[in-house]
């Protein structure tokens, strides 16, 4: 990471984002700061009507990821951070952040404001269980239901006119006698239907046992007190500034910034934008954001304005010089310019014009290797032609010490080739149980742990955790966020690693994921395209058939994949799953140019990298064999090919694709763009990086892997997303006399026996295989079952399920710890309590174990419709 900049902006709301397109339009080196994702609070406004600019109405989600583009497109720099201190010196400031320590000559601080809360009994307590702050965000969560609004402003009505669309039953409460939104919306709140408005009132307590079901009103001018019943409390009251990082000596009376008409502080380089400086008290309104920032520190403008003033200190050539390119130079002669897409592409299509035949076929390849280290011929063939990349497989990565000496020898060997074109080194780190990279990596709970939440900033901060680990050892693409859907939640191949089985809920949390691992620097890659998830057969050993119709496809496979290609998610992997009320035939999705090059690329407008899943699994095969595979995946539309084993360069599939390359125009064609695609996201995205950032170093694994910070969070993550199914009658489950602890993994058993210390343990076979669990094991269990007052089961399948209907026989009290999907506990109401917590990591075992102990209260709600 550089560490001096002329500005530094710390904050990414519309403000910061503002800021960041004229500091860098003005030729200054510009750094934009922001611990979550860029936006702010724009990021929970469900429509935006009163931006410049913009006829129809447009989500905050659009518009924070449109100013961050163009904010990009003239070069300011992003990193994803908290920060601790600002200190002033002589030559300007040190930030002290989580990544390091950064220096600049100015800094715009433009951290926002956060919700105002009531400060009312109950508030905290149901926070997550009918208390929100966030209509867009939870209020689909409340269709129909009875739903309360606190506030009397613009955000309050804008809020209850989006809830109204949801239900007919919105309440407002305001303590004032009339609305203190603009005229229009507030006509608009009063002639509604679904809103019913209680002026002179103030919320005084909120009440309830798990949820949230009354809330306590007075009136102010009677002093008369009611309780009413509601299912949902959302609070719309203000916002207070964000300013912890700047000193006191700055802040007015009421904890403002204050400023000039500069925008300029007391402080010599320190300026304010949006929310939080005092000139906004009496402006109050987000049209105005982007005047307020225009105006930049007077220094900087001056050092920008400066002939020849060379702002890209770090090795990247200054704008105005005339663009290079690969045609005679390595890949490191032009990389740093690659601040745009389509510039990327435009040098990536001339660079093919003067390769080889060989390295633009090479291009297109990702090829696994056996074993722990790579493969004479595998470096053999990079050195000689280079290669598109490699995919590190769970047999290569058990331990990372080693893993990262392979890496930095096969980045190395690509990076000191003829053109030097760097690998794309890539694995499977979904969370929870696909986890390729073990070692010194965290394990973290899974997506459908964080459907369970149902936080966006959790989805962000799990892309971005694990992306950080995956950049420590060299890999630099991601195959994930996983937005197949839940849709067969008995499938044995998607399960847990699906976020919900609602299409819009995965399409956000699968966005925001992807984000965050781009924050981290890491390519994010959506599968399985089209979607996996409608049916139960693995594709590694058959080609799955899923019988949708083209109308149900649109709404809910389609949906979340038709989301990231709209946000522009940089890869998408296509999965080996048919559709034939779509296509007419049984062809899978990864070789149908139909569903790629028709439905994806040309319907869907994605022109982003697409990569094939391993084209070695079942699902996969033609009659023509691998060969005739690889032609097709391309000619449908694919631009890499994957493939778990390594095939010899100079072996038959390679030398049928060169000849096929050199005599087929069309072919020829197809394979050209994909290389061009392959080449420009390695530019747009592995270009940052830089030559040394590419090739990991060992000795930085011990002290750094595994990220403390990201097993803080995956810890709480896995807390909160812990959620009861069914009654659930006795929380905490603790019945008197000797308990049993019997699960498939010794994990489980251990952690159970250190919950319940007056308890043994029973290992039973199987695992998580989904094999039926033998008679004769069955009727030792029970046999030993009734020697015991109690019994705790781990269910993570249908034969786990076997086991607790077993203890449930023998007349015991029975409590389950559902890992992995909760389907299987679905018919389980009879049980004392279920928890699921949705993968067998100890961090979700013992999450799971203090729910049942009462020492943690279950936040998370399951997110499958099926469960409900």
């Amino acid at each position: 990471m550089e560490s001096k900049y002329d500005l530094v902006i710390v904050g990414a709301g519309p403000a910061g984002l503002a800021a960041a397109q004229y500091g860098a339009r003005a030729n200054l080196k510009t750094l934009v700061l922001e611990e979550l994702a860029p936006g702010g609070l724009a990021l929970v406004i469900d429509k935006l009507e009163n931006y410049p600019g913009f006829l129809d109405p447009i989500s905050g989600y659009s518009l924070a990821d449109t100013m961050v583009k163009q904010a990009e497109r003239f070069g300011a720099k992003f990193l994803s951070t908290s920060v601790e201190s600002v200190e002033k010196t002589a030559e300007g400031f040190t930030i002290a952040t989580t990544e390091g320590q950064l220096f600049a000559e100015a800094i715009i601080v433009a951290t926002g404001a956060k919700h105002r809360k009531l400060s009312i009994p109950g508030e905290d307590h149901f926070v997550g269980k009918g208390v929100s702050y966030c209509a867009t965000c939870d209020g689909p969560f409340f269709k129909g239901r009875r739903i309360l609004v606190v506030g009397g402003g613009d955000s309050a009505c804008d809020e209850a006119m989006y809830l109204s669309n949801l239900s007919d039953k919105v309440t407002m409460v305001h303590r004032k006698d009339r609305l203190r939104a603009q005229k229009a919306l507030a006509e608009r709140v009063l002639s509604s239907p679904s809103i019913s408005v209680i002026f002179d009132t103030v919320a005084e307590e909120i009440m309830g046992t798990s949820k949230v079901q009354s809330v306590r009103l007075r009136n102010l001018k009677t002093g008369q007190i009611e309780d009413k019943a509601f299912d949902a409390v959302f609070v719309f009251i203000g916002s207070d500034p964000v300013t912890g990082i700047v000193p006191p000596s700055v802040l007015d009376e009421n904890g403002y910034i204050a400023t000039d008409e500069r925008m300029a502080t007391s402080i010599p380089g320190l300026f304010a934008a949006g929310v939080l400086h005092d000139g906004w008290k009496t402006i109050r309104k987000s049209i105005i954001l982007v005047s307020l920032v225009i105006l930049l520190p007077a220094p900087a403008q001056a050092a920008g304005a400066a002939a020849g003033f060379d702002f890209w200190r770090g090795g990247f050539p200054s704008r105005g010089l005339q663009s290079r390119s690969l045609q005679s130079r390595s890949f490191w002669t032009f990389a740093p310019l690659a601040l745009r897409e389509s510039w990327a592409r435009k040098e990536a299509s001339k660079a093919l014009d003067s390769m080889p035949d060989e390295e633009i076929l090479s291009q297109i390849f990702m090829v696994g290797y056996s074993g722990t280290a790579p493969s004479a011929s595998i470096l053999r063939w990079i050195a000689k032609l280079g290669l598109g990349g490699v995919k590190i497989f769970g047999w290569n990565a058990e331990d990372t010490e080693i893993l990262v000496e392979a890496v930095a020898k096969l980045q190395s060997t690509a990076l000191t080739n003829g053109s030097s074109i760097p690998l794309l080194v890539a694995t499977d780190q979904e969370g929870g149980w696909i986890r390729h990279v073990k070692g010194a990596t965290s394990e973290s709970p899974g997506n459908m742990a964080i459907g369970a939440t149902r936080s966006r900033a959790d989805a962000w901060r799990a892309g971005y955790y694990l992306g950080k680990e995956l950049k420590l050892l060299g890999i630099n693409m991601n195959f994930a966020p996983d937005v197949d859907l839940a849709t067969e939640p008995e499938s044995s191949i998607i399960g847990p690693r699906a976020f919900s089985d609602d299409p819009r809920l995965t399409a956000e949390l699968g966005l925001a994921f992807a984000q965050g691992s781009m924050a981290s620097g890491v390519v994010p890659t959506a599968k399985h395209y089209p979607g996996h998830g409608a049916t139960i057969l693995d594709s590694h050993g058959a080609l799955p058939v899923v019988q949708v119709d083209p109308a149900t496809f649109a709404r809910r496979e389609l949906l979340p994949f038709a989301r990231l290609a709209k946000a522009g998610v940089p890869a998408m992997m296509s999965g080996h799953i048919a559709f034939p009320r779509l296509t007419q035939d049984r062809t899978p999705a990864s070789l149908s140019s139909k569903l790629i090059e028709g439905r994806l690329r040309q319907n869907l407008g994605y022109d982003g990298l697409v990569i094939t899943d391993d084209l070695y699994m079942t699902g996969a095969d033609s009659a023509g064999g691998i060969l005739e595979t690889c032609v097709s995946a391309l000619m449908a539309g694919n631009d890499m090919v994957l493939l778990s084993a390594e095939p010899e360069y100079s072996g038959s599939l390679w030398t049928g694709l060169l000849a096929r390359f050199r005599k087929d125009k069309v072919f020829s064609a197809r394979v050209r763009k994909g290389a061009e695609r392959v080449l420009a996201t390695k530019l747009v995205r592995l270009g940052p990086w830089g030559r040394k950032g590419l090739v990991p170093d060992p000795a930085a694994l011990t002290v750094s892997l595994p990220d403390s910070k990201a097993q803080i969070f995956f810890a709480d993550l896995a807390k909160r997303a812990c959620s009861l199914v069914g009654p659930s009658r006795t929380i905490p489950f603790h019945p008197t006399g000797r308990f049993l602890i019997a699960g498939p993994i010794p994990s489980f058993v251990s952690i159970g026996k250190a919950a319940y210390p007056n308890s043994e343990g029973f290992l039973f076979s199987g695992g998580f295989s989904g094999a039926d669990a033998s008679m004769e094991e069955l009727l030792e269990f029970a046999r030993i079952v009734r020697s015991y007052d109690a019994v705790i089961i781990c269910v993570g399948n249908r034969t786990g399920m076997e086991f607790a209907e077993t203890a449930r026989s023998e007349g015991k009290p029975v409590a389950i710890v559902s890992v992995l999907s909760p389907i299987w506990v679905k018919s389980a109401a009879w049980a004392s309590a279920v928890v699921a917590v949705y993968h067998y990591a100890p961090i979700c075992l013992k999450a799971g174990f203090a729910v049942l102990t009462g020492k943690l209260k279950a936040k998370g709600r399951v997110p499958l419709s099926v469960m409900r």
